[in-house]
């Protein structure tokens, strides 16, 4: 079984080889899955990774995206 260390976020790009810049293929889907994972390996290097959604994200950029002439107040907890 391969441990996998990282994983990466989707966003609106085409998903690429985080090393070498290459095309990817997709080797395990889940994307049924309540984060929509996905097993990427690297066309060129054979790197493997792991692509998931984030709603958080998602949301934030949306929001950012539809008031872009307005000015908003966004509070950050840590």
């Amino acid at each position: 079984m391969t441990k996998y260390q990282e994983i990466y976020i989707y966003s609106d790009v085409p998903t690429t080889c985080h090393l070498c810049g290459s095309g990817t293929e997709i080797i395990l889907n889940l994307s049924h899955k309540i984060n929509r994972t996905q097993v990427h390996k690297c066309l060129s290097c054979q790197y493997e990774f792991v692509m998931q959604t984030d709603d958080e994200f998602d949301d934030y950029d949306r929001l950012i995206f539809e008031n872009e002439d307005e000015e908003i107040e966004i509070t950050i907890f840590e």
